[in-house]
């Protein structure tokens, strides 16, 4: 009897969930590493995309149907009144982490650990733990290969500072203000306020905001991310995914679809073309940002 080929999976976020999803498909026996350490970003109010309902719906039928779970309905723009498409991160984080958790075989060492001798048992090895890129970062030690990072050199930072508001109801408001991005999110009695301008202060917010708002928050967090970075390889075969893959600007959107559109683009190759596929897909949004900055420069 042939024995199933394994698959290590590095990471427990949204991007390694979604890969052993894939991998589960394939009939691969898959080993899950988890990080201790949670991204203060995970707590941030995502945007994300209705296209995320297209891609799931063409990736797996679990996923689809996670997804459409995951939909807040009846949410209202504050702004104006208009409906809004929201889908609420934390259900969709929390729902993968589940569906993986059926599906995968917990590491019972610390990728930081990770030996010759281990890493040399598995037939693939995917790097999904975020801007860290602490497998590849662990491979290169270990002598696989040689990590070359390119980014804008320049970062964005970002707080969200989350209140208690019994009135903090269905609805969410996306707006820029002061040159600041900001999201807010009030759904079940908490709101959520997220702006990528660290000194924008509670009281320069508006008016239908700030009634909200009545005591200081109860949790704040904040990180800094990079406008774009993105990870190349050159060495032994290692699949990137995610941000350890590609990190984009956080305004667009477009992070947590790139995970959906990676796992869409793997869905259907082998795993031996999946690096080389994900690396060409990297290549086409870093000169499509970076091209981009460049002409707003102009403008």
């Amino acid at each position: 009897m042939t024995s199933k080929q394994r698959v290590l999976i590095a990471g427990g976020g949204p991007a390694g969930n979604l890969f052993c999803i894939l991998f589960s498909r394939l009939g691969w026996d898959i080993t899950l590493a988890h990080s201790d350490w949670i991204p203060p970003q995970r707590k941030h109010t995502h945007y994300l995309k209705k296209r995320i309902i297209d891609i799931s719906q063409d990736i797996d039928k679990r996923l689809h149907i996670l997804v459409l779970n995951s939909v807040e309905n009846g949410l209202v723009n504050l702004k104006d009144g208009s409906p809004i498409f929201w889908l609420n991160q934390a259900k969709l984080v929390e729902g993968l982490e589940e569906i993986a958790s059926t599906l995968s075989t917990p590491a019972l060492f610390s990728i930081e650990n990770l030996t010759n001798e281990e890493a040399s048992s598995y037939d693939v090895m995917i790097d999904a733990t975020g801007s860290r890129m602490k497998l590849t970062r662990q491979c290169e030690k270990m002598g696989f290969g040689q990590l070359i990072v390119d980014d804008t050199g320049t970062f964005n930072q970002y707080t969200t500072r989350i209140y208690k508001n019994k009135n903090a109801q269905g609805w969410v408001w996306v707006d820029k203000l002061e040159n600041a991005v900001i999201y807010g999110e009030a759904i079940g009695g908490t709101l959520k306020i997220t702006t990528d301008a660290i000194t924008l202060a509670p009281d320069k917010l508006p008016t239908f905001i700030r009634e909200f708002i009545n005591d200081d928050p109860i949790e704040t967090y904040r990180c800094a991310a990079p406008k774009i970075r993105r990870s190349n390889w050159e060495g032994s075969p290692l699949i990137r995914v995610g941000d350890a893959l590609i990190q984009l600007p956080a305004q667009t959107g477009f992070g947590f679809t790139s995970i959906f559109e990676q796992g869409l683009l793997c869905s259907s190759l082998i795993p031996s073309k999946m690096e080389s596929a994900l690396n060409d897909f990297a290549e086409r949004l870093w000169m499509g940002t970076v091209t981009q900055f460049a002409i707003n420069k102009l403008l």
